[in-house]
């Protein structure tokens, strides 16, 4: 079994490394496309060679998933991680189709822990595939959450921050499929529950970063969406939930920043100032003035999280509000001038080490946030 898995994960290893986007820079257009006829045909190779290994091996496993020890679902869950989590998505599909596997091994056993455990890896697995699977991806989480209603007798920290991711995506899953009234209900449900946790400290244990990251995030992004669509019409209650939002988001991230650096620290920042902006406590060159401050600070060459954010996000929002909002319209040209150029020289020096995840999220967000300002033949130059 472990032999298996080891020469499974060198094959995928070789499949990752012959991706065209490794291709060293300095190249001509000759020697691109000779290397690229030269990757693919290696590529096609292990594929071929990769699909034996797992019709001789791992399929057959699968089908008798029972007989396997725990020796054996470490070794699995392991390498399911080397192909396909947060930040590696080789291959998706494959890894569903085991933890898929590895949650009927724990449903057979009655083993709590493992179920809630494989619950979770196959929802976000299956998430990461996408194609408006969402009613099975939220099945997954929400049989997950159920787990909530014994949490306290969980001894297992590993399983309870199961449970509380598995509550926060359900939130995110009826979010991107619009059923707001679904997700609205659920949000009320987690914070009382994790609420009950924080404030009775009924768990020393608790993930602040999953109760943070995964439902005030989401519920920030929904309420400011459509702000940002048509911030002119937007509604004064509405204005007052993302200040109150934010203002939440803020304090829990001055209470402990360190825990949430990974995610970019400057955008809890940017949270309470645009709350404040579109509140009227603050005006639009003070906002510029904070932006223009913390877009300063980033030194040459960090891209890590937080500087992606602030050169990649923050200037385009910027851009955002002077094109849309009528008052500030007379200082788009300016904004966008200084701002385009600065970007995408920012974007376009991002070094091969950055994540492609990483880098792909934040030029997603800023062409939605700036495609809005030209015509369609523009938008695709």
């Amino acid at each position: 079994m472990r032999g298996f898995l080891a020469e499974f994960q060198r094959e995928y290893e070789l499949i990752a490394g012959m991706q065209i986007g490794r291709l060293e820079p300095g190249l001509s257009p000759d020697e691109v496309l000779a290397r690229c006829k030269e990757k693919v045909g290696g590529f096609v190779a292990m594929r071929v060679r990769n699909k034996e290994l797992l019709n001789d091996s791992l399929y057959p496993m699968l089908e008798d998933i029972g007989g396997i020890t725990e020796e054996d679902e470490a070794d699995l869950y392991e390498t399911m991680q080397k192909i396909s989590a947060y930040e590696v998505r080789i291959d998706p599909s494959l890894a569903y189709k085991v933890y898929e596997s590895l949650l009927r091994w724990a449903r057979a056993r009655g083993d709590a822990d493992k179920v809630i455990k494989y619950l979770y890896w196959s929802g976000v697995t299956l998430h990461f595939i996408g194609k408006g699977r969402h009613d099975e991806t939220l099945a997954y989480f929400d049989e997950c959450r159920s787990y909530a209603a014994g949490y306290h007798s969980i001894r297992s920290a590993e399983t309870r921050q199961y449970i509380h991711r598995c509550l926060g995506n359900c939130i995110m899953v009826l979010y991107n499929v619009g059923d707001q009234r679904k997700a609205a209900e659920l949000e009320r449900f987690t914070y009382g529950f994790w609420n009950e946790i924080l404030f009775r400290g009924a768990d020393p244990e608790f993930p602040w970063q999953y109760y943070f990251i995964l439902c005030l995030n989401y519920r920030h992004g929904y309420l400011t969406q459509r702000v940002r669509e048509e911030p002119d019409s937007e509604t004064k209650e509405n204005i007052r939930a993302i200040l109150d939002n934010a203002m939440a988001i803020h304090r829990l991230y001055r209470k402990d920043p360190s825990m949430f650096k990974a995610f970019g620290g400057s955008r809890y920042d940017f949270y309470l100032w645009e709350a404040q902006f579109l509140s009227g406590l603050i005006s639009f060159d003070q906002l510029r003035e904070n932006i223009d401050r913390i877009w300063m600070e980033v030194e040459p060459g960090d891209y890590s999280a937080n500087a992606m954010f602030v050169k990649g996000q923050l200037s385009s929002f910027l851009m955002l509000y002077s094109a849309k909002m009528r008052k500030y319209r007379s200082k788009k040209d300016e904004i966008m001038v200084t701002a385009l150029k600065d970007t995408f020289d920012f974007l376009g020096g991002v070094p091969m080490s950055v994540s492609p995840r990483d880098l792909n999220s934040q030029v997603q967000m800023v062409a939605k946030n700036i495609s809005g300002f030209f015509e369609p033949m523009d938008q695709l130059r």
